[in-house]
Formats: structure tokens, C-alpha cells, sequence
């Protein structure tokens, strides 16, 4: 179980120092369905069309990170991985 260091500063958890019951941390992760899934392409489209894709990288077999190149000449990064117990895009 995960301890918040009062000199760590707010949300940031470590190892080293005891936790108090009323400051557990229960991370559970959300698992990407469809609806989650539809979410992030409405958000993506909204935030990166018109746009272009620039670079890719990929970090394990299971991680990937797309550069595009949006209208106004900024660059979006959107972070996608298909693990089986921890899947995202962000």
C-alpha cells in the first residue's frame, strides 16, 4: 500500500512514510469500452482536426505515442496502450 509523504506535497504518494487510515489511496483502474472509447475520439476531433501525423514512438510492446501537428502549429501527443490490465489513451 502506497504512503503520502507530507514533504512529497499534495498527490504525490511514496513508499517510505506511514499512512493514517483516512488517507488510503484506492487506485482502480477504468477500463476502456466503447463508451470510453467514443469519448476520446469526440475529444480528439475536437482538439486535433484539422491536423497531421508527425513522429511515433514506441517505448515496449504494448505503448505507443503519436505526434500530430495541429492547425495552428502546436503539437498534441496522444499516449495509447493495449495492455490487458492497463489499457488508455491519453
Amino acid at each position: 500500500m502506497m504512503a503520502v509523504n507530507p514533504n512529497d506535497g499534495p498527490g504525490i504518494s511514496s513508499l517510505s512514510s506511514p499512512m493514517s487510515p483516512t488517507h488510503q489511496v484506492d487506485a482502480r483502474l477504468q477500463p476502456v469500452d466503447f463508451t470510453t472509447l467514443l469519448v476520446a475520439c469526440r475529444e480528439l476531433e475536437e482538439t486535433t482536426v484539422p491536423g497531421r501525423f508527425e513522429d511515433a514512438y514506441q517505448d515496449d510492446p504494448q505503448h505507443i505515442v503519436l505526434s500530430l501537428r495541429t492547425a495552428p502549429s502546436t503539437t498534441r501527443w496522444i499516449e495509447i496502450s493495449w495492455h490487458p490490465q492497463m489499457a488508455r489513451i491519453c
